[in-house]
């Protein structure tokens, strides 16, 4: 039985309680850690485009202060340059635990469970993580100690990129992210921080975060190399890595030469599908088994080698025809004995898109505003920051994932809007909790007109 998104916010909340407030700070400042990261995180959670406003409407509204304390426990908010000083100088791994207090609530009230990609009798279910980078601030002029750096042809460049990783599932739109790997200058480094580098050590925090959860790893080729299948392996994870042929001709010359030899599996079936419009798709697939990943490469280690194609035509109404191909291929430690686990193989494989597509596209497209620049800092403020949003999206998440109200309101508006009615809501009335806001959405689309917000539900 799911929680309500209140449930799973004063958890969150909690844990911001109880990170310790001895940092370096200004002996004039008199604001907790505590309550600037909350003030922080409901500026995402309300997806207020900046700083200053949010400040300027508390001020300027009598209710906000109110609405500050019930929803988001805040006791004393500080100014938008007050939260930059207080939170700059904080540590982005103490934000950690507050990522694993999520993922133990929903753990707990089995949302878990709806993401089971595989299940074994033996090890019990998996889930699919894929892993890819982003960036989420570049300048020629502001920059912090920790920014990573590269040479354009007009000049140094200035950049913060992050690893995020997400159980996903191949039929559902909403993801559940782990805390992000944050790439980053090494202190004291005079060379930049690599996705590679980040990649080995998220699946390392992952194992160590969370000992007992089966986990299926997913990259792009750029991840795909010996040292980290070893690791990925060690850690007691399955894995779907892609390849490609240009950053892996050994294996690839591997292969065709094992086609001619008439030493590869190859499958084909057509689908037809579509009403107006007749659509053919043609599938092929070709399999080998233990495989080496370059020509130096031993197959002690199980590698697996699948590559799928995927052709569609179809004609449009002048009869012109259309072509559409994709061309996929993976190496995996996944039995590829018959059709269904390659099936499974393609579905998790191609999954990997979701990160990309439900993920980083939502946060910078959909409300999020994951680019903009909130504030840089000195030292560690942007990377609180993009922490500190992504703890905001993974609750939306689980309030879509989980909220009967939420999906009944969605169906009626896209996402965006709905961010900005729950904000418009929240500037307006003076709520009891954040079940309140959606009563107030649920009677704004369900009823033909209100005056008084409606009274607040049970708690």
């Amino acid at each position: 039985m799911g929680l309500s998104k209140s449930e799973y916010l004063d958890a969150l909340l909690s844990s911001f309680e109880m990170i310790d407030d001895q940092f370096r700070r200004k002996k004039s400042v008199q604001i907790s850690i505590c309550d600037a990261l909350k003030s922080a995180y409901a500026i995402f959670a309300l997806k207020y485009p900046s700083l200053l406003q949010f400040e300027m409407e508390r001020k300027l509204r009598a209710n906000q202060q109110s609405n500050l304390n019930k929803i988001f426990k805040i006791k004393k908010a500080p100014s938008d340059t007050q939260m930059r000083e207080i939170l700059d100088v904080l540590d982005p791994e103490v934000l950690r635990p507050a990522y694993r207090e999520l993922f133990s609530m929903i753990e707990r009230g089995k949302l878990l469970r709806k993401f089971t990609f595989r299940k074994d009798r033996y090890s019990g279910p998996s889930y699919l993580v894929p892993l890819d980078g982003t960036g989420f601030f570049c300048s020629s002029q502001v920059h912090c100690e920790n920014c990573l750096e590269r040479q354009t042809h007009s000049g140094k460049q200035y950049y913060h990129q992050m690893l995020a990783g997400c159980i996903v599932h191949p039929e559902m739109k909403v993801v559940l992210p782990f805390a992000p790997e944050p790439i980053l200058r090494q202190d004291g480094g005079s060379k930049n921080d690599c996705e590679w580098q980040a990649a080995r050590r998220f699946i390392l925090r992952l194992r160590s975060d969370h000992p007992h959860l089966k986990a299926i790893i997913t990259a792009d080729a750029l991840i795909t190399k010996m040292p980290m299948i070893q690791l990925i392996l060690d850690q007691g994870y399955d894995y779907i890595l892609a390849v490609k042929p240009g950053s892996h001709k050994g294996l690839f010359d591997y292969i065709d030469g094992a086609e001619e030899r008439g030493n590869v599996r190859a499958y084909e079936w057509e689908k037809k599908s579509g009403d107006r419009v007749k659509k053919t798709t043609k599938h092929r697939v070709r399999v080998k088994e233990n495989v080496p990943l370059t020509n130096k490469d031993a197959t002690q280690l199980g590698i697996n080698f699948v590559e799928y194609w995927e052709v569609t035509t179809w004609k449009e109404q002048n009869g012109e025809e259309q072509i559409e191909e994709r061309h996929f291929s993976w190496v995996t430690n996944i039995g590829v004995r018959n059709i269904k686990q390659i099936n499974d193989i393609i579905s998790g494989g191609r999954a990997r898109w979701k990160i990309e597509n439900e993920t980083f596209n939502t946060l910078k497209n959909h409300g999020y505003q994951f680019e903009h620049n909130f504030g840089h800092g000195q030292k560690n403020l942007a990377t609180v920051f993009a922490l500190l949003l992504m703890l905001a999206f993974y609750v939306d998440q689980i309030q879509e994932l989980a909220s009967k109200k939420v999906k009944e309101i969605l169906v009626k508006i896209n996402r965006s809007r709905l961010w900005e009615e729950i904000r418009n809501a929240y500037k307006t009335y003076e709520v009891e909790h954040w079940e309140h806001l959606l009563e107030i959405l649920k009677h704004r689309f369900f009823a033909v007109y209100y005056t008084q917000p409606p009274v607040p539900p049970p708690k």
